[in-house]
This record gives C-alpha cells, structure tokens and sequence, in this order.
C-alpha cells in the first residue's frame, strides 16, 4: 500500500522521488545531489598560498570531489564496485543542477532552475518533447514500483554514515547522554551491532548474586534473653 511504501521511504533515510517510465508506470529513484548537509566527504586540497580565486576555480574542483565521492559510493552500493567510474559517464553537474539515482545504476540529471523543471508536483504527466517526467509522489492510481529491499538498504548506508559514526564513537566513548541523544536523533533504525551496543551501555547496571541474596535475606527477630534465675 502507499502507506506502508512512505514508511518504508521514510524509514530508509534517502531522498526518494518517482521517475515516469516509458510505459507509463512509475518507478523510485534517489536524489543525491546537491547532498545533504550533514554528508562527510573527504577534505579538500589543501593550498600553501591560497589567493584570490576569482573564476570560482576552487569550488568547482571540490564540486567534483564531492560527486565523484559520491557516484562512487553508489556505484559500489549497487554492483559492488565502482570500476565502471568515469567523468564521461558520471559528469560533475553545475551548481544549479539536481542529480538523481535509477534503479539501473544510472545517473539522471535535471536543470533545477529551468522553466520546464519536471520535478514540481505540476509538471505535465506527459513530458514536454518526450522528456522524462519526476515528482515527489506519483499521481493518484497511477502504477508504481519501489527499489529492492537489499539495494534500498545498500544506499540508505551512504546516507546515514555521517550519523552512524557518531553514534559509535559516543558508545565507544561510553556517553550514555550522547548516545541517548543520538538514538533520539535517528529517524531509522540502527545496524544491529550498532543497536545491540547502545542498549548494553543505555541499560542499568545487572545486579550481583550476592547483592540480591542480601537484599532479598529479611532479618529475623533478636535471639530470646535467658531469663534471671
């Protein structure tokens, strides 16, 4: 049902939209750029002298450190490498262009700032000039299908490391106050391991035998006096 499919989409952490095929029906694909904020990467260059960059020669290079980062990390969530990576295939996109992930292991690029944008709720179901057609939600009755359980797990990994992370390190560093808030923080449900850590940390200290033998011993009554004579 489409509940269940939302809290599915939820659940996972991606940025899910739906892409109309060819055949009409609908199928999910994840925007993943621009990226999300809080997303590590790797550090950029670092420059010695650093001067004035007037034609904006440094943000486009870490641009294309980012989404080649990025692809990468896809590549390898959906066929288990990424040795099929190259600029030609995987272009860095402008600053004004929104990248989304098909269930193909393709890359689909779209102006965001161009008149005809087809991903706003009003485009046309048809397209303009055959172009493809995405929205937030497929239309109402329309045929629709989600990626697989397996690779939807796969790519919610890359989304949610940057949170992941810090949750083990604050259950390495045993701050329950940390970890509590982090657990709260999530909107997704934790790796096993991760899970299984925090509630051994978060749950209250076990008892010992021999303490809850004396809490649970009841003191008798004093030993009778002899009585005089």
């Amino acid at each position: 049902s489409a509940v269940a499919a939302r809290h599915v989409i939820e659940k996972s952490g991606c940025d899910a939209w739906f892409l109309r095929k060819e055949s009409g029906d609908w199928e999910e694909v994840l925007r993943f750029w621009p990226p999300p904020g809080d997303l590590s990467f790797g550090r950029p260059p670092r420059l010695k002298n650093p001067k004035p960059d007037h034609y904006g020669i440094r943000e486009l290079v870490t641009r294309c450190q980012k989404h080649e980062e990025m692809v990468r990390a896809l590549l390898v969530a959906h066929h288990g490498t990424d040795a099929n990576f190259t600029a030609a295939n995987f272009p860095c996109p402008s600053a004004r262009e929104w990248c989304f992930w098909s269930a193909e292991g393709k890359s689909l690029v779209f102006d965001s700032e161009s008149p005809e944008a087809p991903f706003t709720d009003e485009a046309s179901e048809e397209g303009s000039d055959g172009k493809p057609v995405i929205r937030r939600c497929p239309p109402e009755g329309a045929r629709w299908r989600l990626l697989r359980n397996g690779l939807r797990d796969n790519f919610s990994m890359i989304f949610k490391a940057t949170r992941l992370r810090r949750l083990e390190k604050a259950i390495k560093k045993q701050d329950k106050t940390a970890v509590q808030a982090l657990l709260d923080e999530l909107s997704f449900q934790a790796p096993e391991r991760l899970s299984r850590a925090a509630r051994e940390l978060l749950a209250p200290p076990a008892i010992k035998p021999h303490q809850e033998a004396a809490a649970d011993a009841v003191p008798g009554p004093p030993p009778q006096q002899p009585l005089p004579g």
